[in-house]
This record gives C-alpha cells, sequence and structure tokens, in this order.
C-alpha cells in the first residue's frame, strides 16, 4: 500500500527542505535572476510546490545555470523542476538532470537524483521502472557509503516486495534497516524520521503476513517515536494500522471506532486500505450492506485514480463480484469480473519483472540463491497469457458454482419457509429392540417419559446432559443412550442439538420480531446453545443454511 510513508520520505530528502508557504513578496524573473545561487536556493526553500511562482523560481534557476555554464547548479535546478509538475513532463527534468549528473560523475547527486526518479515512477505505478532506479540509487550510495541513503533504498524496495507478495524477504531488508540504523546512527543525519519510517513499513509487513503479535510491537514503537517528533500525520496512520491489528485480534467494535475517526475522505489508497478493513469488521458485525458499500466506495476511489495496485484488492472484487452474482446483477457481474481479471494480470506480469530486477540486479549481502535459481524459477513461471486464459477458465468454473450455490440456496429456502421443519425420529426393527437387551416396560416408560420432556422444552436447559436427563427420567445413562440411538437415530449428543435446533426454526419463523431485538450469539443461547459456532453447524447440517441466510430470509417475508 501507498499507505507507506517512504513516499513521504521521497518527498522531504529529494526537495532537501520543507515546503511552507509561498513568499509574501513576489519577485520577479529579472530579480530572481540577479541573486547569488544561494539566495535562489533559500528562497526555493520557501516555495509552494506546483503553484506558477515556484515554477517561474526554478525555471530561472536552470536560465541562470545554462548562462553561467554551472553544470552542477543545472543539475539540482532540474531535479527540483520534477516537483508540481505531471508525470511526463517530470520524467524529462529528472532525465536531463541524471544525464548532467553522469556526465560529471557526481556520486552524491546521482544518489539522490536516481532516489527521486524512482518516487516518481513508484508514484505512478510503474513499480518495476521504481525498482530500477532505486537499484541503481542503492549502488551509488553503497560506493560513497551514504548510510542514510542506503537505509532510504532499503525502505523503498521493500515496500516494493511487499506489495507483490514477497514480504518475507521485505521484513529481511527492513531489519537490516534497523540494524543499519543502530549502527550507523551518528552518520546519519536525519535518524528520527528514517527509522520511523522503517518502524511503519515492517509492521505493515508483518501485519500482511498476519504476524500480528510483530505487526503491534513495531506500530507501537512507530506510534511512540511519531509522537515524539510530533509527526502527526504519521501518528494518525500509524493509529489506523493498530485499528487493523486490533480487527486481526477480534476487538471489532474498537477496531471501527478507530477507522471510522481517521477515514476523512482523502479520496486516496490510503482511505481505500482503510475502508477495505471496515468492510472487514462490518462482516464480523453481521452487517453485510454496510461492507458492500465500504467496497463498492473502494471501486469508485480506485478508480478516480485509475485502477492502480492496493492490498487486499483481488479479495475486494471477489467480495463485489459473488454479491453481484447472488443479486442476479448481470452488468456488475460483468464489471466486476474484469476487474479481477485486470488486478490478476498486473500482479503476475510486475511480480515477474519486479522478482528479476531485485534478484539479477541487486545483489544484497543477506541474499543466498544464486542468479541461475533466478534464471530458472523465472522460466517456470507461467507467461501472462496463460494465467489470462487459467484465471478466465476459473472465473467461469466459479460463475456456475456460485449460480448452483444460489439457485440451491433459495430452493431450501423455500422448503423451510413454507414446512414444518421436524426433529429426526426412528423406527427401530425389531432386532434392534431385541439387540438393546432392556425391558419393554422400562422402554415405553422410558420413551413417555422422553416425549413428556420434549413437550416440556427440557432440551432449551443449556446445562441439559445425558446425566442429568438419566436422573430426570429416573433411568440410567446406558439405557437412555441404547434408547435415544434406537428410537431417535442419532446419539445424544446429535438428539439433543437437533431438538434445539428444530425448535429454533419454527419458533423464528412464528415469531420474526425476535430477531429485532436480539443478536445471533443471543438468539444461539435463548434455544439452548452455548455458542455461535455449534448453532451455526447445527442449523447449517439441519436445513442446508447459515445463520445469516436463515436471518436475513425471515426479515425480508417479513417486510
Amino acid at each position: 500500500m501507498k499507505e507507506n510513508i517512504f513516499l513521504y520520505r521521497v518527498l522531504f530528502f529529494l526537495f532537501l527542505f520543507y515546503t511552507a508557504t509561498a513568499c509574501s513578496q513576489e519577485l520577479s524573473k529579472d530579480q530572481i535572476f540577479q541573486l547569488p545561487f544561494d539566495s535562489i536556493i533559500k528562497l526555493e526553500d520557501d516555495l509552494d510546490y506546483g503553484s506558477n511562482y515556484s515554477k517561474k523560481v526554478f525555471d530561472t534557476h536552470i536560465l541562470k545555470a545554462k548562462y553561467l555554464n554551472d553544470t552542477n547548479q543545472l543539475a539540482e535546478a532540474y531535479r527540483k523542476r520534477v516537483w508540481g509538475e505531471n508525470f511526463n513532463i517530470a520524467v524529462q527534468y529528472i532525465d536531463s538532470s541524471i544525464a548532467i549528473s553522469e556526465r560529471v560523475s557526481q556520486s552524491d547527486f546521482i544518489t539522490r537524483v536516481r532516489y527521486t526518479k524512482g518516487g516518481l515512477l513508484y508514484e505512478a505505478d510503474i513499480p518495476e521502472e521504481a525498482v530500477k532506479e532505486f537499484v541503481k540509487a542503492y549502488e551509488s550510495a553503497k560506493e560513497i557509503e551514504d548510510y542514510e541513503r542506503i537505509v532510504d533504498c532499503f525502505n523503498a524496495i521493500a515496500v516494493i516486495k511487499g506489495e507483490y507478495g514477497h514480504q518475507e524477504r521485505a521484513i529481511s531488508l527492513l531489519r537490516q534497516s534497523i540494524q543499519y540504523l543502530k549502527k550507523h546512527r551518528q552518520k546519519i543525519e536525519n535518524y528520527d524520521l528514517t527509522q520511523l519510517i522503517t518502524l511503519d513499513n515492517i509492521a505493515r509487513c508483518y501485519l500482511q503476513i498476519k504476524q500480528i503479535d510483530s505487526s503491534r510491537t513495531y506500530t507501537k514503537k512507530g506510534i511512540d517515536l511519531s509522537l515524539k517528533m510530533k509527526d502527526f500525520d504519521t501518528y494518525q496512520s500509524l493509529r489506523a494500522l493498530n485499528a487493523q491489528i486490533n480487527y486481526y485480534d477480534g476487538n471489532y467494535l474498537k477496531a471501527r471506532d478507530t477507522l471510522i475517526k481517521y477515514t476523512k475522505g482523502s479520496g486516496d489508497l490510503s482511505e481505500a486500505d482503510r475502508l477495505y478493513y471496515l468492510g472487514m469488521v462490518e462482516e464480523k458485525l453481521g452487517k453485510h450492506i454496510k461492507k458492500r458499500m465500504h467496497f463498492k466506495r473502494i471501486d469508485t476511489l480506485l478508480k478516480r485514480n485509475d485502477y492502480p495496485l492496493m492490498d487486499n484488492v483481488k479479495e475486494i472484487f471477489q467480495f463485489l463480484l459473488k454479491d453481484a452474482i447472488s443479486k442476479d446483477e448481470k452488468v456488475f457481474v460483468e464489471t466486476y469480473a474484469n476487474r479481477l481479471v485486470y488486478y490478476d494480470s498486473m500482479l503476475t506480469e510486475a511480480e515477474k519483472n519486479i522478482r528479476s530486477i531485485l534478484w539479477t540486479e541487486f545483489d544484497l549481502p543477506e541474499q543466498e540463491e544464486t542468479k541461475q535459481n533466478l534464471s530458472n524459477e523465472i522460466d517456470k513461471k507461467e507467461n501472462t497469457i496463460k494465467v489470462f486464459f487459467f484465471l478466465s477458465t476459473a472465473l467461469i468454473v466459479l460463475f456456475i458454482l456460485y449460480y448452483i450455490k444460489y439457485n440451491s440456496t433459495q430452493k431450501k429456502l423455500k422448503f423451510v419457509m413454507n414446512e414444518d421443519i421436524l426433529p429426526v425420529k426412528n423406527n427401530p426393527k425389531k432386532e434392534e429392540v431385541i439387540k438393546m437387551d432392556i425391558d419393554t416396560d422400562v422402554v415405553l416408560h422410558t420413551l413417555e417419559a422422553l416425549d413428556k420432556w420434549e413437550k416440556n422444552l427440557g432440551f432449551l436447559n443449556q446445562g441439559s446432559n445425558q446425566n442429568t436427563l438419566a436422573r430426570e427420567l429416573n433411568t440410567n445413562t446406558t439405557y437412555l443412550s441404547k434408547i435415544i440411538n434406537a428410537y431417535k437415530g442419532q446419539s445424544f449428543s446429535n438428539y439433543l442439538k437437533d431438538l434445539r435446533v428444530t425448535y429454533a426454526i419454527n419458533s423464528l419463523k412464528e415469531n420474526p420480531k425476535v430477531i429485532e431485538s436480539h443478536s445471533t450469539i443471543q438468539i444461539a443461547e435463548m434455544f439452548g446453545f452455548n455458542s455461535l459456532d455449534v448453532f451455526a453447524r447445527s442449523l447449517k447440517a439441519k436445513i442446508g443454511l447459515t445463520p445469516a441466510v436463515f436471518i436475513k430470509q425471515i426479515k425480508r417475508s417479513n417486510l
């Protein structure tokens, strides 16, 4: 996710100054030209990037550098001119800066400008080319022992690795970043900011692979450091990340409250990421409609941003596709199927290219595999066309399965809603009765007592078990077990669950208002179940439906 704050690092270090408000008194082009370079650079420090005035200042910087034939200043002016421009123009400026810096062999500046281009390409969703630039920046930083920039490159490359399914390698690289930070602390000017970025990135990578405890540890460190630095933007970002951790911990209400607080319509991918977790939380709370609303909002945000890659994007569109199929919304079925094909193709191609670049060009110390192993691995991967056809076939099968399941569910619902559901009964054969080896009078007495117990709804008592019922019926557990097995056709445990779920089904159909004022777990407890899971399994076994589907149908029938 581009929620990662290494992009903030790109802007911070590549500007080499803070963005402030525009100067209160704007100078003319001639006045700027007359200033020495030191004064022009100081003037640039206070610019609001992207404004007409900022472009005029940078253009004058370029003009003055050309006039004086100062290649160093010209390269720097081109680099700064990048910000506030659209991608195509920005790349032209940065390439001009690279050409000049390579011609004069300025290692320090080459590192900086390559890193800038990597950030531009990453922002433009061209990860393969971004990785190449970050690798080049790393190599030049390593040559001049620029430890701060080395860590910057580690962070940037780790973020891209994590986005394309290599979270373990990303974590390995980020842990190396932490070691670099500790070892070279005195040589890293912006130590706290570099550490904060690394903590943020490693916390997110651990969350992606569901190592919740590790993610929580690094998130807590990041929150503490961001407060110490008074970096409230990063603090809010990490609080939202902590809410995602709460989701995986099962603290759904706490997660929802935090996410709502920090999802404020920014319109970018950070909002989309938080909406994803809001949707997942709502599903856990049984609010399917709200989940759909949040996921549809994500689709709108992705469309607005030309469908960039984000975490969990395939899961989002799989849900929307399944939802559209269940509602027979054919237009949306086609739309979301196309989204899945698009993102699957994007992920496959980008992952292959990035893997190739990182393993063949980025020879980090911890890498043990050889380049030949990489080539063999890449050769074995299916090409994009095969993936596309495989996915298309899988989607067709998925459509068929969904439609079959949908029709089957509708038939089950129709039967359940229109018929009385009866408990399981059994008429034992004569040889089965003889095999029990129990006096006939005892059997008849026990069956009569069982029938009375059922009519009095004794099975609704959560404390009921084989021992308590045997005492209540004045018999022993052995006799009771044999009689239930023979005449009820099931074990005592299943007999008890069948009575409860059968009564629950019929009772809820007759009293639908119960659903309005009770949660699913409360409903389960009303009918003698001590857990939602046992209730759900029993209902599924009895009528082939989940509690959510059954309850939804009752609500719909009661409108």
